[in-house]
């Protein structure tokens, strides 16, 4: 089985992210474990799902402390479970990067607020919204994770994000599995790298209450369908209680796919896009 190697942390991997020239037309991205990535363009970092809090539970050592993120820019968190939102980590992102603004599910603007971050930060977002920061657009499309769940007045609370980084689309797809029309709808934004999680369901984790994800087959058919060129998988190596083999993804990818790149990232290492 394919375990995540830490290619970089601590001071290392943040002056890593702040040293990366990127110009226009160009992205840098850095895993930082579960769905947790650093995204840079010329203009603008984003950090989407930030999961950096200790816990008995994780198989890896969280990359980064929250308190050295001061470069933050835009952070995006996909839905209101704790390794999504985590409750240890977003606190003090806000704290240490002052101007950085969070784009959430309406359906989680309270617990925001509950975790400190001021309501002139925050940007809730609905399926079909779309934002600009630093140049940077972003739209919210709903996930399916399991059920919609979709509340009458607060929406969606489970969000995919599609990033305009200068020319570069990126797709981080939150948490979630297939439903009709999601297809369709990404072949509409056109994203050139796919961020998707890979690890799956099944009855075990459903008699846990652990609600279910995309498959690694599901991963790569719909990164396929939607033309991608480059998917990487995330959402993997973190418990082991909810978990895929990485290489069973690539393998599946490089046997039926010949025009999409697929890429494991080590933590803390950096791709440079395109």
């Amino acid at each position: 089985m394919l375990v995540p190697e830490i290619m970089q942390f601590g001071d290392a991997l943040i002056n890593d992210i702040d040293g990366t020239e990127v110009k226009g037309g160009r992205v840098a991205i850095w895993w930082l474990g579960q769905n947790s990535f650093a995204i840079k363009c010329a203009n603008a970092i984003v950090y989407t799902d930030p999961y950096l809090s200790s816990s008995p539970h994780r198989l890896i050592p969280p990359p980064l402390n929250p308190e050295e993120i001061k470069n933050a820019d835009i952070v995006t968190c996909s839905h209101d479970h704790s390794d999504h939102i985590d409750p240890l980590t977003i606190p003090h992102i806000a704290a240490a990067s002052t101007k950085a603004k969070f784009i959430i599910p309406r359906a989680a603007l309270g617990r925001l607020l509950k975790l400190g971050v001021s309501e002139d930060r925050l940007i809730p977002m609905n399926d079909g919204d779309e934002v600009e920061l630093h140049g940077v657009r972003i739209w919210a499309v709903k996930a399916r994770h399991e059920r919609f769940d979709e509340h009458p007045e607060h929406g969606f609370p489970y969000l995919s994000y599609l990033f305009d980084m200068l020319g570069v689309r990126i797709y981080h797809a939150g948490d979630g599995k297939p439903y009709e029309g999601l297809v369709s709808t990404l072949r509409g934004y056109m994203p050139a790298i796919m961020l998707m999680p890979i690890n799956g369901r099944d009855g075990e984790r459903y008699r846990r209450n652990c609600i279910g994800n995309f498959t690694f087959q599901e991963a790569g058919d719909i990164a396929a369908d939607v033309r991608a060129k480059l998917v990487i998988p995330m959402h993997w190596g973190m418990f082991a209680d909810n978990n895929e083999d990485a290489s069973k993804f690539v393998d599946y990818v490089t046997a039926r796919y010949t025009d999409l790149r697929v890429k494991v990232l080590a933590i803390g290492e950096r791709l440079l896009f395109p």
